[in-house]
Order: C-alpha cells, then structure tokens, then sequence
C-alpha cells in the first residue's frame, strides 16, 4: 500500500467521522508534497525532526504556505553537541568564554 492510498484510507476515516484531523510523520517534502497534491483533506500537521542543526527550512516554508502545522520532535537536537556538528560538516567551533 502506498503512502497516497493510506491517507486517502484515512480521509474517509474522516468522512465517517471516526477522527477529526489527520496528519503525517517522519516524511521529507517530496513525499507531502505528494500528499498534498492528491488529497482531498490537507494534513492537519506534520510531525518531523527539526532543530537548529537540521532546521528543514523548505519544509516549514512549504507548510506554512499550506496552512499546515510543523511540529518538531527532537527541538534540541537529540542531545548534540556544537562541536560534534561542527566536525560532522568540516567546520571548526570557536570556542564561548
């Protein structure tokens, strides 16, 4: 089953008014905009992760301009470091003092 043939399952849910709103989680902006392009119900919410070390920019951009919320799970970064995601991209941290 495909990701557009599970929310058109869940837009009927709505339909037969099993749920209120529906949204999605864990998928990059290709995928909703998949969604988004077939559905007949726009998701309520888009649950990923986003912080300032993966700040998912375009996303948020598309979202906003869809009226659907971002909510972003790991808000601090699942406990990373500066200085592990500086050395991750090349980059030196300069050290706060």
């Amino acid at each position: 089953m495909t990701l557009v043939e599970t929310w058109l399952a869940l837009e009927r849910l709505v339909d037969e008014g099993q749920c209120k709103a529906i949204g999605l989680s864990n998928v990059n902006l290709e995928k909703l905009k998949e969604i988004v392009d077939a559905a007949r119900i726009k998701p309520a919410v888009v649950e990923t992760e986003s912080h300032p070390y993966l700040p998912e920019r375009e996303l948020l951009d598309y979202c906003r301009q869809q009226g659907i919320v971002l909510l972003a799970f790991a808000a601090l970064g699942h406990g990373m470091k500066p200085a592990d995601v500086a050395g991750s991209v090349g980059k030196y941290q300069a050290p706060v003092g």
